[in-house]
């Protein structure tokens, strides 16, 4: 079960060993990079986007207040609106410490 919480939580490892929680930037950082691995690896932006969306499904939950853009992400259909939510999601929640060491499906 640590494969969903690494999803996730992809700063949980280091949270576990050194109890350094993930930073939002180093979490858009991993975001951003496998968006643009997934739009490179399609040759387009909508089937990367939707893979993006199943990934939210796990990481939506280490956000404060997400349920709002858990919907818009979901909602979206153009990527342009998919990295509205996303930002939107970045600069106005926090992360939740110790968030995705417990995650439950």
């Amino acid at each position: 079960m640590l494969g969903r919480g690494l999803v996730a939580n992809p700063g949980i490892i280091n949270e576990i060993k050194n109890n350094a929680h993930i930073d939002k930037k180093v979490l858009k950082d991993f975001h951003d990079e496998i968006l643009n691995k997934y739009i490179e690896l399609f040759n387009e932006d909508r089937n990367a986007m939707f893979r993006m969306k199943e990934l939210w499904g796990y990481m939506i939950s280490i956000f404060s207040d997400n349920k709002k853009y858990a919907k818009k992400i979901k909602k979206s259909q153009k990527l342009r609106d998919y990295n509205e939510a996303v930002l939107s999601l970045f600069r106005e929640q926090e992360i939740i410490k110790g968030a995705g060491l417990f995650t439950t499906l």
